[in-house]
């Protein structure tokens, strides 16, 4: 019985922080931006995000 919780709470909380990453990531694009160095806090896998029409924008993979 007890394993069968410790993989439904694994479950939940592996759910939850993939959700904050994913949201996270989706809240990057539009952040205001006047150059690409004002995106640099913006999370982006792997690549810097870029400045395009004035919002922080991720590179297409």
């Amino acid at each position: 019985m007890q394993k069968v919780s410790f993989k439904i709470v694994f479950s939940v909380l592996l759910l939850i922080a993939m959700s904050m990453f994913l949201l996270g990531k989706a809240g990057a694009i539009g952040e205001p931006c006047k150059t690409r160095s004002d995106c640099k806090i913006v999370p982006c896998l792997g690549e810097q995000a870029l400045c395009l029409g004035g919002q922080c924008r991720c590179p297409l993979p």
